[in-house]
């Protein structure tokens, strides 16, 4: 199951994103332009971002042989949808998924 080890914070992803660290963005929200209103945020994030269901993520990765020891983020609304996905996607062998906390809601301020 998820744990606090795969959980990240707001100030975490702004970093992520700052730094431009690689890893792909589950987007099981709304679309990234809505969410991040500076245009900074918007570009890195539409190179990263792999807009899907919680149903169709697995596939998608494998689709894209997305290597199983990268980085892979994923935000949903509130959390709730990412920990199980995160739990999904451990058990499909990747190694480093982490999910925001809270979700979009944490993330509003950008």
């Amino acid at each position: 199951m998820a744990s606090i080890l795969n959980e990240i914070g707001s100030f975490q992803f702004e970093n992520l994103v700052l730094n431009r660290i690689p890893f792909v963005f589950i987007n099981l929200t709304a679309s990234l332009p809505l969410m991040f209103k500076q245009p900074y945020y918007q570009r890195h994030l539409e190179s990263l971002e792999l807009r899907t269901t919680e149903d169709e993520a697995l596939q998608k990765l494998k689709e894209k042989n997305h290597p199983p020891h990268e980085a892979i983020l994923v935000c949903c609304d509130n959390g709730q949808q990412s920990v199980k996905l995160v739990d999904a996607l451990e058990a499909s062998g990747f190694l480093n998924v982490f999910f925001i906390k809270e979700g979009l809601n944490s993330l509003q301020k950008f």
